[in-house]
């Protein structure tokens, strides 16, 4: 995020560079436009003296005064300075050698005007052959010059156009590149919270996965990730001491009652002994038996429950044979069931680095339950596919009664069951839990009372370096 902040704040300054340079550029036309402007002015000006001058050329072939000719001086007189005012023009240099030749026809008008108010006698052919040259040579001028404001004028309106038109192109771009990388960051924000909410609290190595260009943001990550970790092994600690209670609750409760009744069972076999029948005796004596398989499977998942804290091995395994095999070991109560299977599994090795009895241990927990949850038949289905992150998905389905949310909350607590006293320990689907825990994936539940059960078992894919790799 502080790499976007720099980007957002350079493309500003930038862009504030931009516009300063070019409006800096268009005040510096606009005034040199100003300059040529006045140099027109004073152009303009200086043709329409020319043509006053030559408003008294006529006098001289009747009569002259001596007031005429000394306005004719004057007028001479301001065409010599005016002479400079040309000089200024941006484009004199297209008529620099007919401004000197105007000089001289300037300087011989002038002559022959003086010897007309000196002697009196007047060279009226030779004042209008002047007098023709310099307006002819001051039109040119003023034409050249026209032509040149038209076409910086031209320039200047485009000016303001080029410039919004390369401004917003490259502000366009700009934004663009921008809007990319945000997006990229924002997708890396949303994959990245996606693990962490599943559990995965592994830390982001930014050179391995390819996200140097967001340092801060896999610090701040990293930074959250090392927190969570370690308020999660707090949260473990309570929680162990939490299931300490309930353990011992639930194996007084379920352990307690078998006992209750073997006791009361041999005690009436004891009382009654000599005035029992045989069918009586061997009927009290089944319930005995009976009583303690109930207590010995209560012992016997909590050994299993016990065992998932202990060492599993793990070994490359294809969890497409894994579910195979599990299938075919639960064959027989599908059948009785009236459940029909519809599997849809990857025809591709999916690998992972698993424990293969304990990922038994999964599906026949989550198959089992979803037959017992349709009792008049329905449909299991069992899905396997892969994520874009890098995880294998494997989903359990059934079409039956579903549960409420209250139960969905408790559903992976120890010793929780919604089956009737003798008929479940509780125990179930806290195993599951603790071996998925174990390989490092994750188990959600999607249920609603009346629409069926979805879980969904997540394991890190293992990645295979060649076909001939080994994965059983």
């Amino acid at each position: 995020m502080e790499g976007l902040r720099k980007k957002l704040i350079t493309v500003a300054i930038l862009a504030s560079i931009f516009l300063v340079m070019q409006l800096g550029v268009y005040v510096l036309t606009i005034n040199e436009f100003r300059v040529d402007l006045r140099t027109l002015e004073d152009i303009d000006s200086f043709m329409e003296n020319v043509l006053e001058l030559r408003r008294y050329e006529t006098n001289f072939s009747y009569e002259i005064t001596q007031k005429d000719i000394d306005e004719i001086m004057q007028y001479t007189s301001v065409l010599r300075t005016g002479i400079q005012d040309i000089h200024k023009s941006p484009v004199a240099p297209q008529y620099e050698e007919g401004l000197q030749e105007f000089t001289n026809n300037l300087i011989a008008y002038d002559k022959l005007v003086l010897k007309a108010r000196e002697t009196g006698g007047a060279e009226p052919e030779a004042i209008r052959v002047y007098g023709h040259k310099m307006r002819m040579f001051s039109r040119k001028v003023r034409d050249i010059n026209r032509a040149y404001i038209a076409e910086r004028l031209k320039s200047i309106m485009y000016i303001p156009s080029t410039i919004m038109f390369l401004f917003g192109g490259s502000l366009i771009v700009a934004l663009g590149t921008l809007t990319v990388a945000t997006i990229k960051q924002i997708n890396f924000i949303k994959q990245t919270t996606r693990k962490i909410a599943q559990g995965d609290f592994r830390h982001i190595d930014s050179s391995s996965a390819g996200y140097d260009t967001y340092p801060m943001i896999i610090r701040a990550f990293n930074r959250m990730i090392g927190e969570l970790d370690s308020r999660q092994e707090q949260l473990i600690q309570s929680k162990k001491l939490a299931a300490i209670g309930t353990l011992t609750s639930g194996i007084a409760h379920e352990v307690n009652n078998p006992l209750n009744n073997i006791s009361l069972t041999a005690e009436a076999i004891l009382e009654e002994y000599d005035d029992l029948s045989k069918e009586e005796g061997i009927e009290m004596l089944d319930d005995i038996v009976s009583e303690v398989s109930r207590a010995s499977n209560v012992v016997n998942n909590l050994l299993d429950f016990s065992r998932i804290h202990g060492q599993m091995i793990l070994e490359p395994i294809d969890i497409g044979n894994v579910v195979k095999a599990t299938l075919r070991l639960i064959r027989n109560q599908i059948m009785l069931s009236g459940v029909q299977l519809k599997t849809n599994l990857a025809r591709e090795r999916l690998c992972i680095n698993g424990d293969s009895d304990s990922i038994k241990q999964v599906f026949v927990n989550l198959c089992l339950n979803a037959i017992q949850a349709m009792p008049d038949g329905g449909l299991l289905t069992i899905s396997i596919h892969t994520d874009d992150e890098k995880m294998i998905i494997v989903k359990v389905t059934d079409t039956g009664t579903g549960m409420p949310p209250e139960v969905v909350d408790k559903i992976f607590d120890p010793f929780f069951t919604t089956k009737p006293v003798g008929k479940g320990t509780g125990l179930g689907l806290s195993v599951v839990y603790g071996i998925v825990n174990k390989h490092e994936g994750y188990i959600e539940v999607n249920s609603a009372a009346g629409q069926g059960t979805t879980f969904t078992v997540a394991f890190p894919r293992r990645p295979m370096k060649n076909d001939s790799e080994s994965c059983s």
